[in-house]
């Protein structure tokens, strides 16, 4: 089983690492504001064997609006959402109003990140993983996030292939 961990900074970056080995990089990119198009990296992963047993991933976002952030990682079928939205419920329509976050999110976090509250988030969270619409009334949101995994999702599937990691500003 190996342990596979995603890490982008600034949004930018993309690195794949398994066992501590960083197995793929990309240049950097932006965000643009308020366009659900978004940013996107893939990586194409070869060489590892034979199975995940972990994935945590770490990113390094500055500026913008927290509350108005959708990311995903994607491999393989699976697609777990990152970021919905963060704070974004029936209670607050704006969502987390940080500007920037230092986060790993991992299934050995204590809390889901969409629990997070205002400032610059940093830490180990949960992935999101609610599948409501980034753009979906505020009332759509689960305040407590969603129940995908980023384990539940990747677990046990062989990490040789493309890697797609997506980031938006929807709002």
């Amino acid at each position: 089983m190996k342990k596979l961990s995603l890490i982008c900074c600034a949004a930018a970056m993309l690195a794949l690492s398994a066992e501590g080995g960083i197995i793929y990089s990309s240049t950097s990119g932006s965000i643009p504001d308020g366009n659900p198009a978004g940013w996107s990296a893939t990586a194409a992963v070869s060489g590892f064997l034979p199975t995940i047993s972990q994935v945590s991933v770490t990113f390094n976002v500055s500026g913008g609006y927290n509350g108005d952030l959708y990311a995903y990682l994607s491999y393989g079928g699976a697609l777990v959402p990152l970021l919905n939205r963060v704070g974004v419920s029936s209670v607050n329509g704006f969502g987390a109003a940080g500007a920037g976050m230092n986060v790993t999110l991992s299934d050995l976090g204590l809390n889901n990140i969409h629990t997070a509250g205002d400032g610059v988030l940093g830490g180990t969270w949960r992935a999101d993983g609610q599948t409501t619409s980034p753009t979906a009334p505020p009332g759509s949101f689960s305040a407590g996030g969603g129940s995908i995994t980023l384990d539940g999702a990747f677990g046990n599937m062989d990490p040789n292939g493309t890697w797609t990691l997506f980031f938006a500003d929807v709002s």
